[in-house]
């Protein structure tokens, strides 16, 4: 059995106010809900048109889709 690391990173409070609401709306562990989400970025930037795209052009695609806060309000 592999010995699981610890991951420590730092974030925003609208960012924290955004996972402690998503922990209690999906019923989900604060790692399952980070796996998670960093499972459906890893697949979003692995598609054809996404992956050649620069660090810059990325957060652009990203805040384009969806509703949610953009990149610079969040952070």
């Amino acid at each position: 059995m592999a010995k699981q690391k610890s991951i420590t990173f730092r974030c925003t409070v609208a960012q924290n106010n955004r996972i402690e609401s998503a922990l209690q709306n999906e019923k989900l562990t604060r790692t399952d809900l980070i796996c998670t989400a960093l499972e459906q970025f890893l697949t979003f930037t692995e598609s054809e048109d996404i992956h050649t795209l620069d660090i810059f052009a990325l957060v652009r695609e990203i805040d384009s889709r969806g509703s949610a806060v953009s990149f610079a309000e969040e952070a």
